[in-house]
């Protein structure tokens, strides 16, 4: 009962005791049972793959932030993980354009974070990067659309809108193999072929045992230019892409010439 007015209950049996019971009373044909039983049984498979899934994802996003607050804890200071954004946070939407055909498209980082590197040098110290757990279960279609969403969302200057800086250093990618690494890396060349924004790694080069706290300085990550490994240290490699379109111009269409929107 609610505000004074009866309330409606509806339940769901479970199981194939009660579902007996309805059949001896009547109510219920046995074919029907059969039928709710294997439905049962069928989602209940399917709703247990799904959380767990969810539950590897999580984990993976998990374990690289306390990657991070290991490696900053480690450097004496030197390295502080000044700001990490997840869940609903990094949810925006960008719309793109590809021939004739207009898409928005979601734009959902698993993880924004910064970097501040004291030691670095003056306009290298602080670093902005996307973060993505790929479990290895996306296909190729959307993985190719959230690279493109990526790509989209910087060349428009949205990172800017919503996190408020103005160059993002890269958006790394973690894949369970490296199989699968090379898969990304493969779709990553098809959306963005001149510029490394896309870094992608193994999880097994991140946490390989005894090396916990090199992997800051480590070159674990690899781009779409052939034999380039690079580490998330700034003193390892060039800086990363730079605020958005020329001013006057947020084109959505994805065919820009990415190259002369990078500072490298």
């Amino acid at each position: 009962m609610s505000n004074g007015k009866l309330g409606e209950f509806v339940y769901r049996l479970r199981g194939k005791t009660p579902l007996d019971r309805l059949v001896a009373e009547g109510l219920l044909s046995e074919e029907e049972a059969l039928r709710a039983a294997k439905g049962s049984s069928t989602e209940r498979r399917h709703t247990s793959a799904g959380r767990t899934l969810f539950l590897k994802h999580e984990l993976m996003i998990s374990r690289f932030h306390m990657l991070l607050e290991a490696a900053c804890r480690d450097s004496g200071g030197k390295l502080v993980l000044k700001d990490w954004r997840q869940g609903s946070e990094t949810w925006n939407t960008v719309r793109i354009i590809e021939g004739e055909e207009q898409r928005v498209l979601p734009h959902r980082p698993d993880a924004v974070f910064t970097l501040d590197e004291h030691s670095a040098p003056d306009g290298q110290k602080v670093s902005h990067f996307f973060y993505e757990a790929d479990c290895g279960t996306m296909t190729a279609a959307r993985m190719l659309d959230k690279l493109k969403a990526h790509l989209a969302f910087l060349l428009q200057g949205r990172h800017t809108d919503a996190y408020g800086f103005k160059r993002l250093r890269a958006v790394l990618i973690e894949c369970p193999t490296l199989e699968r690494a090379e898969q990304v890396r493969g779709w990553a060349f098809q959306v963005c072929p001149e510029e490394p924004l896309f870094w992608i790694t193994v999880s097994s080069l991140l946490y390989s045992p005894g090396e916990r706290s090199n992997k800051y300085e480590t070159r674990v990550w690899m781009t779409v230019r052939d034999h380039e490994m690079l580490a998330l240290s700034s003193a390892h490699q060039p800086r990363g892409v730079s605020g958005g379109l020329p001013k006057g111009d947020r084109s959505e269409n994805t065919a820009t010439k990415t190259k002369t929107l990078y500072n490298w």
